[in-house]
């Protein structure tokens, strides 16, 4: 049996502002034992009764009311992962996760291992001393702060109090959580969304808010783009245009799986499993095949030409829908939008989770995996693809690179991001911010090069976004070089 302990957090936090790093008693790995437990239980009654009964190996007091499970996974026929959240005093901890392996088989159950952190030393009350609104006005202003939304800087005047009207954002309250500083930080989590001042690019924060002193403890940015943002020229202080919706339109009842085709920005010719739509009798794509044999999802390309980035970061912009055609075969505008690249590629991607992991969808159930094409930077070209929390969304493109979902490994990048904010949900900044960037790379590049059948010793095996390039050799416009 091996047992580990480590800081829960890097000790160099850096700009990020990542708070300073606890040790925890708690062993963040254990492994090589095989011990029984009730093979009857709810695997996470299982799980936690193990923490229990071995208290004084994980110095976990109350396993059975302060973890409360998250996921219950299986994989195979017999090993089982449950992944279980902390809580102090009813407040989730952020970072205070727990997993738990076991296998299951022949009616009995053994845990193997367990790895993660449970924060012993937390003793914070957990109520608040400021308002929620108070939060959320401070949690705007720092963000316009962070943006140089300043008079200093000839941008918008600096608003302490956070209002909306003078800094262009807006917060929204998700509740309290407890930040894992010494006896704990009790804060107001608040996502601030709006566009940066100067260069209109899309915001999308969280900030956590002291919710004794009142002011911010820690803040990253939410938005998991894969290149580095560029500024636009001629945009400085445009709004977001249109309303926007909370979600995705509803997709049309009664649909029909079929197979269609379309040609990628590459030339190669996709087949593409998509619906037919007997309502508005045209084909969609929409895959109600692969996933909705046992899935409550579906998978859905969305023409968002048109639409500026600012209006699909972290919500939907009006009016968007599906593409479609009257025939099986979609054509041009599919082509060139890179709408026939996201949707083949998308499948891939879900194929690739399903069949090496398991996995069902970004979310482990069945969930949708939506990807909006065609997203231009205010009418401008617009060089770049990020995950928002619910979604895929790539630009158009410009001189030099095609629409950003012509290449496989950049959807496999986006989409694990969707797969680790489902599971491990690695905090966006500081170490964690740099794993969930690197994981997002390995498995987009292997999702790629299985897809393509090339063989790792090919020297472009190891570059990410080279299928994007119009004009420059692979190696020299590539995204990546894992190599």
């Amino acid at each position: 049996m091996t047992l580990q302990a480590s800081p829960a957090w890097a000790a160099d936090p850096g700009p990020s502002n990542i708070l300073p790093g606890q040790d925890t008693a708690t062993p963040v790995l254990v492994e090589g034992i095989r011990e029984s437990v009730d093979a009857k239980a709810a695997p996470a009654d299982a799980a936690r009764g193990h923490l229990a009964a071995n208290k004084s190996r994980y110095k976990i007091p109350r396993a059975g009311s302060d973890l409360v499970p998250l996921s219950a996974t299986a994989t195979g026929s017999k090993d089982e992962t449950v992944r279980l959240q902390q809580k102090h005093r009813g407040v989730e901890v952020l970072g205070g996760q727990y997993v738990v392996r076991m296998q299951k088989q022949d009616g009995k159950r053994v845990v193997t291992g367990t790895s993660g952190h449970y924060f012993t030393a937390l003793n914070t009350d957990v109520t608040p001393q400021v308002t929620e609104d108070v939060a959320v006005r401070r949690a705007v202003a720092a963000t316009a702060r962070r943006l140089g939304a300043d008079l200093d800087k000839g941008q918008a005047p600096r608003s302490e109090s956070g209002d909306p009207a003078a800094t262009g954002m807006t917060g929204e309250a998700k509740g309290l959580v407890v930040l894992p500083k010494g006896g704990g930080v009790l804060a107001y989590r608040v996502t601030v969304r709006g566009t940066a001042p100067g260069t209109g690019a899309p915001v999308v924060d969280e900030v956590y808010v002291d919710a004794r002193s009142g002011y911010p403890a820690l803040q990253y940015s939410a938005l998991k783009t894969l290149a580095a943002p560029k500024a636009a020229m001629g945009t400085a202080g445009r709004a977001a245009e249109g309303a926007t919706a909370d979600g995705p339109p509803a997709a049309p009842p009664n649909l029909v799986p079929e197979t269609g085709s379309g040609a990628r920005l590459g030339g190669a010719a996709a087949s593409l499993d998509i619906a037919y739509d007997p309502a508005a009798g045209n084909y969609l794509l929409a895959d109600a095949g692969r996933m909705r044999a046992t899935s409550k999802g579906l998978l859905s390309t969305w023409d968002a030409r048109g639409k500026s980035v600012s209006e699909t970061s972290g919500k939907w912009p009006s009016g968007i829908k599906m593409f479609s055609s009257p025939n099986t075969t979609f054509g041009g505008a599919a082509t060139d939008s890179g709408a026939v690249d996201a949707h083949w590629n998308a499948g891939q991607v879900y194929d690739f989770y399903k069949k090496n992991f398991g996995r069902d969808s970004l979310d482990g159930a069945g969930g949708a995996v939506n990807s909006l094409v065609g997203v231009t930077y205010y009418g401008l070209p617009y060089a770049n693809a990020f995950w928002d929390g619910t979604k895929m969304v790539y630009g158009n493109g410009d001189d030099e690179f095609k629409p950003m979902s012509a290449d496989t490994d950049v959807v496999g990048h986006e989409m694990t991001h969707g797969i680790i904010e489902h599971s491990a949900n690695l905090v966006y900044a500081g170490q964690s911010g740099a794993l969930n960037e690197a994981l997002a790379d390995y498995f987009g590049n292997a999702i790629d090069v299985t897809a393509s059948g090339t063989p790792m010793s090919d020297p472009a095996a190891g570059l990410i976004g080279e299928d994007l390039c119009r004009t420059k050799a692979a190696a020299d416009c590539a995204l990546r070089d894992l190599n």
